[in-house]
């Protein structure tokens, strides 16, 4: 990890998605006033993975190189965050002093006893964020994941090698058929063009660094939402921390997921994109005025889950369905309803293609 490394790591893993976020925190809040800044890197992150899940699958279909994808999605993002930056050049200064202004009223109310508490909590993140440093989890799908992003690289191809025999093939076949409708191994191979770093250590190494802490982030987000005192949030993510350093009970725990394989998509999707689907949704749930900016915003999420995972491109609508079902019931209003369906059926659309491919 070269110096030359580790800032081509913080511009393409902190810095744009957080240029990007500030486009989409404006989905969040219309005024735009302020700024959360945890919001911030997850809608910019998942806006990343959801740009890469509309162009990506037409391009593996079609048979095209591994440079026309890498080149037409560096493109998008270059637009895409030029675009923010110049949206938010007047502003950004003034929403950056707001927030910093909201981050200094809170902890003025924070008690003391809560205060501890709240460190205890960043020190157990911390701490397990140090264990994918030091530590490292392998397991029979590195065969596929890392392989099929290795293989991009080196043959200009998309999914036209078979990662178990190495033998050329046509279309993709078997396995291979999820990373079609969910070309996270791809998103990795073009990450680790832009960073210089090989697929393998990008993926085991560097991305848990962002990943654990962005987790936590999107946790944070959803108690905001839940709790106004900032004592029960502190409270809140010391009870979150404990847990997830406890909950290894199976593989299917939210623990094993975080700190052994948080770099897998569908392990990203569990813990990263899922949570932040069910925060915009409480958003759109809670809001006395209707922000069709939101639906938006949950149509990002719901196609970044679907790039992550199978699995996500099936709980996404599902878990839309169910907030429109009960929205109807609880605020008897139809409109909300069907917008929220709307938003999270293009990331449903990937599911049936996969059904209809395999």
């Amino acid at each position: 990890m070269t110096i030359i490394k580790i800032f081509l790591v913080i511009v393409f893993l902190i810095i744009v998605p957080f240029l990007i976020g500030l486009l989409g925190e404006r989905l969040f809040d219309r005024k735009g006033d302020s700024l959360v800044f945890s919001r911030c890197f997850a809608i910019g992150f998942a806006i990343m993975l959801a740009v890469f899940q509309i162009i990506a699958p037409p391009m593996i279909i079609k048979g095209a190189s591994f440079n026309t994808l890498l080149y037409s999605y560096t493109a998008i993002l270059v637009i895409i965050t030029v675009m923010s930056v110049v949206l938010n050049a007047n502003s950004f200064r003034s929403r950056i002093n707001n927030s910093v202004k909201n981050i200094k009223s809170n902890l003025k109310s924070v008690n003391k006893t809560y205060l501890y508490i709240g460190v205890v909590a960043l020190v157990l993140i911390v701490f397990q964020t140090s264990l994918l440093i030091f530590r490292m989890h392998t397991d029979t799908d590195d065969a596929r994941f890392i392989v099929e992003a290795l293989d991009a690289i080196n043959s200009n191809t998309l999914l036209r090698t078979h990662p178990i025999t190495g033998v050329e093939i046509d279309a993709p076949i078997g396995e291979m058929i999820k990373e079609i409708s969910s070309p996270y191994p791809i998103w990795i191979a073009v990450m680790s063009v832009y960073t210089n770093i090989m697929p393998a250590v990008l993926a085991h190494f560097v991305f848990p660094i962002f990943l654990i802490p962005l987790s936590y982030a999107v946790a944070y987000l959803i108690g905001i939402h839940v709790f106004s005192d900032i004592n029960k949030r502190l409270v809140y993510l010391f009870i979150a921390a404990l847990t997830v350093l406890f909950s290894f009970e199976s593989v299917y725990t939210w623990g094993y997921t975080m700190l052994t394989i948080i770099w897998q998509g569908r392990s990203i999707s569990a813990v990263v994109m899922l949570p932040l689907l069910w925060y915009a949704l409480m958003k759109v749930y809670t809001d006395e005025k209707t922000n069709y900016l939101l639906y938006i915003a949950v149509a990002f999420i719901g196609l970044a889950n679907a790039n992550l995972s199978g699995m996500g491109a099936l709980m996404a609508p599902l878990i839309g369905g169910g907030f429109a079902v009960s929205y109807v019931i609880s605020n008897k209003k139809i409109v909300p309803a069907v917008l929220i369906v709307l938003a999270v059926i293009p990331a449903g659309l990937f599911s049936l293609i996969y059904k209809i491919m395999r």
